[in-house]
Order: structure tokens, then sequence, then C-alpha cells
């Protein structure tokens, strides 16, 4: 195609005109890493995965990760935090704000 032919004169009979700007190997990776994942993503839906998300989050925590001590909660938070889960715990350290809690054990 010359540079100066307009677009909507271009004939049928040329497949060259025609061509996907893109390779087979970008084709198939493109429809893999979308594709795929939203199947499966309908999959995890129609299966129930997705419906108890807030109790999802919070089966990794033991009942002593919501007893530490975090420098960073207000104190209303950490009465609310101590009313739902007990007496505040001071953190050891590398646990919640206790990472530098005992610098002699280096």
């Amino acid at each position: 195609m010359s540079p100066h032919r307009d677009a909507r004169t271009v004939s049928l009979s040329d497949p060259e005109e025609f061509l996907l700007p893109t390779s087979l190997a970008v084709l198939f990776a493109t429809v893999s890493m979308t594709l795929v994942p939203a199947l499966v993503l309908v999959w995890g839906w129609r299966r129930g995965f997705f419906r108890d998300l807030d109790g999802q989050s919070r089966v990794i925590f033991d009942v002593r990760d919501w007893q530490l001590v975090r420098p960073w909660e207000s104190t209303a938070e950490r009465l609310d935090r101590a009313l739902s889960h007990g007496t505040p715990l001071a953190p050891t350290p590398g646990e919640w704000g206790g990472a530098g809690a005992d610098e002699s054990a280096r």
C-alpha cells in the first residue's frame, strides 16, 4: 500500500494489506493471559470462593495476633480491639512494632 493511498480505497484482493500487526506468539500470550484468568475467576465465583472475603482475610491471624499492641493505633481503636479480643499484649522482637524492642539480642 503506498503511503499516499486512502484507506477507504483499499481493494480486498491484496491480502497483505489486511494482516494483523502482531505475531502468533504475541496473540497466543495475550489470549492466555486474559482469557484463562477470566475463566478461572468465573469458575471461582461460581464455586463460591468469594462469598466470605472478610472471614477469609481473618483466618490467617492467630488469637495472639489480634491482642498485640500496635503503636500506630489510636486509643479508640486499641480499646475497641481490647473489647473484641482481650487485653493487649506487648510485642516481642519481630512482631507488629516490636522490631527494635531488644537491641542487645544481636
